[in-house]
């Protein structure tokens, strides 16, 4: 099984296809991890990473697309679940999942302010996280040994408390 990582994107954009080329063969999607899964058919998964603050975006929300009209809607009480939001972008239908992280820095979108101090190191642990995760999830489904999953979620739980 082999998972793709990417970061998701909600621009102006963001739901025109894009012409990508992988060996020579011609992929259009709107992400590259899109054409790169169709590429490599079969064991992969992909997984988009979006940045809590990538609702943030004032010209994106010009789109008028549904996804810009719920989160024009939901705007006010976003931050209590952001995943309720993001579960709803159009880019999830091609995706096998994914996963919200921490921002950094300082954003607006109409009068909302948000200042967010989350850290490089919050960001990668929370990546890295979510892949050890997929990765125990996928060996125990291949039967090795529970006592090792418990371990590896011990070791992680105890870097969490760092």
């Amino acid at each position: 099984m082999k998972f793709i990582y990417q970061i998701g994107r909600f621009d102006r954009n963001y739901n025109e296809d894009i012409n990508f080329v992988i060996d020579g063969k011609n992929f259009k999607s709107k992400l590259s991890s899109i054409s790169l899964k169709n590429y490599l058919q079969g064991q992969t998964k992909l997984i988009l990473i979006y940045p809590v603050s990538i609702v943030y975006n004032e010209i994106a929300l010009n789109n008028n697309d549904e996804f810009s009209k719920i989160i024009s809607q939901k705007i006010g009480n976003y931050l209590e679940n952001p995943k309720e939001v993001l579960k709803e972008h159009p880019h999830n239908k091609y995706a096998d999942d994914f996963l919200v992280i921490h921002s950094i820095g300082e954003y607006k979108l109409f009068d909302i302010k948000e200042k967010f101090e989350g850290t490089y190191d919050d960001i990668v642990l929370a990546i890295f996280c979510d892949m050890v995760e997929r990765l125990l999830e996928k060996m125990k489904k291949m039967n090795f040994i529970l006592i090792f999953h418990q371990v590896i979620t011990y070791m992680f739980l105890l870097c969490l408390k760092l």
